[in-house]
């Protein structure tokens, strides 16, 4: 596996939309971190009908906490799933509620993991040379990361 860090400020407005479409048509399921469901009712909401299962954690993608554990969201990617995200954000790290450390996997194999607040974004892929696919949303380096949690779904 190749891991390629973002070393772009930021994936925002078309970019984002085309990021996020791709994303949408490789996965199986993706997921987001609510820290306050009632700060993020109407995305809660609208994303209910897609909700997978709620995993409480305190180790997730590059993020540990001990005070209390993460509500951590998994939701079925769809058409539908895709249109709620991309009329809710613009952008992958300016989020006012809801985009919290959003990750696509195809079926339980990390391909996108991110942590919005720390400006972190990460693409997991199977060729170095896949990486040609993603130049047009951002810039990415080759990184030496290696994922150390499992992810089963």
């Amino acid at each position: 596996m190749f891991t390629y860090s973002l070393i772009s400020n930021n994936i925002s407005n078309i970019k984002f939309k085309n990021f996020m479409k791709y994303l949408f048509e490789n996965s199986t399921h993706f997921t987001l971190t609510f820290h306050s469901i009632d700060y993020d009712e109407i995305l809660y909401e609208n994303l209910s009908y897609f909700l997978i299962k709620n995993i409480k954690t305190f180790n997730w993608y590059r993020y540990k906490t001990l005070e209390k554990p993460l509500n951590v969201f998994v939701y079925n990617s769809n058409i539908i799933s895709m249109n709620i995200i991309l009329n809710t954000f613009n952008s992958l790290f300016e989020y006012h509620f809801g985009i919290e450390d959003i990750c696509f996997f195809n079926k339980s194999k990390l391909i996108f993991g991110s942590v919005t607040h720390e400006n972190i974004a990460d693409l997991f892929l199977d060729f170095k040379n896949d990486i040609k696919y993603f130049k047009e949303f951002g810039n990415w380096k080759l990184t030496n990361y290696k994922l150390d949690i499992d992810f089963n779904f």
